[in-house]
């Protein structure tokens, strides 16, 4: 699992997941990501309101500016850290 994010606030980022046997490896730069990740959907929901899996994919990707592929690890990342969490079809924080 590797993802590369260009950040819209300048600079590109690019956060690497090794693995390391069955070991994952996160970096520090990794959970920064994702917390930021976490608030861009947060804003959204603010704004929104509810958001779907669908949205928050499209979401993900329009603001670090990546393909919807990789806008989905983002949001699988997320889930497995447990900072979100999906019920029916729509996403919790």
């Amino acid at each position: 699992g590797l993802y590369k994010a260009s950040m819209a606030f300048g600079g590109s980022t690019t956060i690497k997941v090794l693995l390391d046997g069955i070991r994952e490896v996160v970096s520090d730069k990794k959970l920064d990501f994702l917390a930021m990740a976490k608030s861009v959907l947060l804003e959204s929901m603010t704004e929104y309101g509810p958001i779907t899996v669908r949205d928050a994919t499209n979401i993900l990707s329009a603001t670090f500016n990546v393909g919807r592929e990789e806008a989905r690890k983002i949001l699988q990342d997320l889930l497995e850290h447990k900072m979100i969490k999906v019920k029916k079809g729509h996403v919790v924080l």
